[in-house]
């Protein structure tokens, strides 16, 4: 899980020099960055304890900002709604609050 979640924020470095560059891949690159962030996200969505936090509510919170940064809103706020449904740190609640907020001014 470690190793996905690795590996999306290399895809996300990538898909932000590619963006800089005017290269219009970039969004598919973000595309398999969300693919497996959210698999890193979900191999923990079921532990609702705080044994796998800041690290659930973490992938989650990344996951999210993906899926905002592709501009798939409803796919973000699902994804921002499942990291809530946990228990994550105070920090990381707040950060996926801000992003639902942020995701309901896009999809207005």
């Amino acid at each position: 899980m470690r190793e996905k979640h690795d590996e999306a924020m290399r895809l996300c470095h990538q898909a932000d020099e590619e963006q800089k560059a005017q290269n219009p891949n970039y969004k598919e690159t973000l595309k398999k960055a969300l693919l497996l962030e959210k698999e890193a996200a979900y191999a923990l969505k079921d532990d609702k304890t705080r044994e796998f936090e800041p690290t659930r509510g973490v992938f989650f919170r990344s996951a999210c900002s993906i899926a905002l940064d592709a501009e798939l809103y409803n796919e973000a706020k699902e994804l921002a709604q499942e990291g809530l449904k946990g228990d994550p740190f105070p920090e990381i609640k707040n950060e996926l609050e801000e992003l639902l907020k942020a995701i309901q001014e896009k999809i207005k």
